[in-house]
């Protein structure tokens, strides 16, 4: 199953865009970078997985879990499926587009 490159990298910019709306809530500069450290990482991982897909895939993996044990998302389902599965879902878009 081979699927293009791009739908990766649109849907993690896309996830990334998501997440950023949460830090709009921010009363300071530095609560507001303080929210936007989770984009900040997915933004490296990104630029990292552009050329290399196969890190893309483990590390949207890796973070996956890492974002369900940080944002302990493994306590509600609703959480988890908004959060977490769109991360595990841009590791299976990287590993299937993989070159």
């Amino acid at each position: 199953m081979k699927i293009n490159k791009w739908w990766a990298r649109g849907f993690t910019i896309a996830y990334i865009v998501f997440m950023s709306l949460f830090s709009l809530d921010a009363e300071s500069f530095l609560g507001w970078i303080m929210h936007m450290i989770p984009s900040f990482v997915l933004i490296g991982v990104l630029i990292i997985s552009w050329k290399k897909q196969l890190i893309g895939t483990v590390a949207f993996g890796v973070l996956g879990i890492i974002f369900t044990i940080f944002f302990k998302a493994y306590k509600e389902i609703i959480s988890f499926l908004i959060l977490i599965v769109p991360l595990f879902m841009v590791s299976a878009l990287f590993y299937f587009s993989k070159d």
